[in-house]
């Protein structure tokens, strides 16, 4: 094992940003019409169902691509996960050709387990950087999104006119440079990343002042024990419902804008404001975990979801919508950050990668169910009211931090 110099932390660290980066490209270039193709082979009801599914396979995923990561390392784990990506792309382009809505909903659920695998780089990261840095160590790799958020869309136009010049449908296209991105990205990960940042977190933890370390291994509790302390389960309301709130109207906002009769590269302007937003600021968001805190943070993101969510159905032209979509992304961002921080300071070395796949799990279960219905939602009650239901849930979030931050406050009194 090579000593935890800063070289080689910022090797890993650099390994990591670049791979995320590529990963998410790849699956951001066919997210911007993932609901769009969902509506054209099924119907507008349908509108919500491929990211339903791609939530469904990250829930599927996260927890086993935890225990895998834990046993064999971040670096097979991830590996996985860009091989599974692959063939989602490839099956979700096969069911677009041949207008088999089944089948390209299955291709949706392998791009979501493989998106649920790469988020999980975040975590890898912070695997090697101490406690008072975990959160910005967390928001390089989210950064890593900028690159998506810039490729990705772009690639969306491109690789559907290239459909077309083939004779293929438009929307077609993009599901075969996801393909592509990942196969780059896999070969990536493999030349890279060594050592394994798992590898380095147990190394790292064992070089803390002797007196900060329990005299012997402390057994793994299980995620029912773990989210018995107060702050994992702030983390994991940040987390769950954050994304929720997020999924609900990323998702439905093309449906919405279709309505207007937007052109695609006007609905790809508006998903790429909103994935910057996501990602373009994450080392500011970084810096005001490890400065602020992170319930300070999560309450600064509940409220700038809970804007997005008002402003979003007050005028359906692309620049109010993408200054919307952007707060959306931002607030998604702080919560994300800091929530996933808040969770690893919670954790030992040897059980973070399996309390945190059994946390995303949680996380990709619930926004499901809020992708599912909001197809639903517009389809019965309107984009309006999907955007008021997304609003109530991000004021839960922030009730939810101001009771926590009170409970400390009360114990603090008291001690």
């Amino acid at each position: 094992m090579p000593a935890l110099s800063a070289s080689l932390i910022r090797r890993i660290t650099a390994t990591l940003f670049v791979a995320q980066g590529l990963a998410l490209a790849a699956l951001l270039a066919s997210t911007t019409i993932a609901s769009i193709t969902g509506t054209e082979l099924g119907g507008e009801p349908a509108a919500g169902l491929p990211s339903a599914f791609t939530l469904i396979g990250g829930a599927l995923a996260a927890y086993p691509a935890g225990r895998v990561m834990g046993r064999f390392g971040r670096r097979i784990g991830l590996s996985a996960g860009y091989g599974v990506g692959i063939v989602g792309g490839l099956i979700a382009g096969s069911g677009v050709i041949a207008r088999l809505l089944p089948v390209f909903l299955l291709g949706m659920i392998f791009l979501g387990a493989a998106r649920a695998v790469s988020d999980q780089a975040r975590y890898a990261n912070a695997d090697v950087y101490p406690a008072k840095l975990r959160a910005r160590a967390v928001s390089t790799i989210v950064f890593a999104g900028t690159i998506g958020a810039v490729l990705g869309p772009a690639l969306s136009p491109v690789a559907g006119r290239m459909a077309v010049s083939l004779g293929y449908d438009e929307l077609a296209g993009p599901w075969f440079a996801t393909t592509a991105l990942m196969i780059v990205t896999l070969v990536f990960i493999n030349l890279l990343l060594h050592p394994d940042p798992r590898d380095l977190a147990h190394a790292l933890q064992s070089s803390e002042p002797f007196e900060n370390r329990p005299e012997r291994p402390q057994p793994s509790r299980s995620f029912a024990q773990v989210m018995a302390n107060p702050s994992a389960r702030l983390a994991l309301v940040s987390l769950g419902l954050a994304q929720t709130v997020m999924v609900m109207v990323m998702t439905i906002t093309p449906v919405h804008m279709r309505h207007h009769d937007h052109s695609l590269d006007e609905i790809s302007f508006v998903i790429a404001a909103h994935i910057l937003g996501m990602y373009g600021l994450s080392m500011a968001a970084g810096w005001l975990t490890d400065r602020w805190g992170r319930r300070a943070t999560i309450g600064l993101g509940s409220l700038l979801l809970v804007a997005a969510c008002v402003l979003a159905p007050q005028n359906p032209d692309p620049w109010p919508l993408a200054v919307s979509l952007f707060l959306l992304g931002l607030g998604w961002n702080l919560c994300f950050v800091s929530g996933s921080s808040l969770l690893t300071d919670a954790l030992a070395a040897h059980e973070r990668a399996r309390i945190q796949g059994a946390a995303d799990l949680v996380v990709n279960v619930a926004s499901a169910a809020g992708s599912l219905g909001s197809g639903l939602l517009i389809a019965s009650l309107g984009y309006a009211t999907l955007a008021i239901v997304g609003a109530v849930l991000a004021s839960v979030v922030g009730a939810v931090t101001l009771r926590h931050t009170s409970l400390r406050r009360e114990v603090a009194v008291d001690i």
